[in-house]
């Protein structure tokens, strides 16, 4: 049970991860759309 706890914990954390950095590109992605 530990396991399957840290686990999730561990999903958890690379979930909150890529969705920084999702949110991270969509604001460059933003940015070099208003610059063409």
């Amino acid at each position: 049970s530990i396991n399957s706890l840290t686990e999730i914990d561990t999903s958890t954390k690379v979930d909150n991860a890529m969705s920084r950095l999702l949110k991270k590109y969509d604001v460059l992605f933003a940015l070099f759309s208003k610059l063409e």
